[in-house]
């Protein structure tokens, strides 16, 4: 995918002025699209995801979990997708992998679910957040936003489906508005059942040593 390359200086200059914390879409968005290739729409859903990272960043991972005290990246997706867009994914990655429509690799945007498997059986999954990265829960790191170009997750990269359509961008609510927590509530009588059998491994990929985290020398991008 083709990255927008800023000048060093320019691009410190606008890292500087950047929020530490999302504040809102215009704000954010105009950040994410200055900064990247992405048009403004696909922009806004990015700062959606970022700003779900920025609620999440650091909750451990939990096989089977689906809480603030440990989630596991089904669940993560689940969570996120119901609550900055109403869409309802199914519990488990090898079932969200079957949801909407298949897209390559050179063609994802943002908002876009990313898959990940140690075989053909799908295992994991996240979220891609635009300029080469995505957002998930791994067993090594919990929820963070990883480089899809990493060492460990680029040769087990599946397949990637697109859930939202267009026009999604208008759709998820005010950033002071996003509710992590009810939909959380919401969720507690899910089947985790489905978690049995084949989905053993599911989601439990990350725990080894070349799962590196993202470069320190790649910024924020808002």
């Amino acid at each position: 995918m083709r990255r927008f390359v800023l000048p060093a200086a320019f691009a410190l200059a606008v890292l500087a002025a950047a929020p530490s914390k999302a504040q809102d879409y215009a704000e954010v968005s105009a950040y994410v699209a200055a900064t990247s290739s992405m048009t403004t729409s696909e922009a806004r859903v990015a700062a959606a995801f970022h700003r779900a990272h920025d609620d999440w960043a650091g909750t451990r991972y939990r096989y089977g979990g689906m809480s603030r005290s440990g989630i596991d990246c089904s669940a993560l997706m689940l969570i996120w997708f119901r609550s900055l867009y109403g869409v309802n994914l199914p519990r488990t990655a090898a079932q969200q992998a079957t949801e909407g429509e298949r897209v390559s690799r050179s063609n994802l945007r943002a908002g876009d679910l990313v898959f990940f498997s140690q075989g053909t059986r799908i295992s994991h999954v996240g979220v891609y957040i635009g300029n080469g990265q995505f957002a998930h829960s791994s067993s090594s790191r919990g929820v963070a936003i990883t480089d899809l170009s990493n060492s460990y997750w680029s040769p087990r990269f599946r397949t990637a489906r697109r859930i939202l359509g267009v026009g999604a961008e208008t759709t998820s609510p005010a950033f002071e508005d996003i509710d992590f927590d009810s939909a959380l509530l919401d969720l507690q009588s899910v089947d985790l059942s489905e978690l049995a059998g084949d989905e053993g491994m599911d989601e439990g990929m990350g725990e080894t040593a070349d799962e590196a985290p993202a470069a320190p020398s790649a910024p924020r991008r808002w």
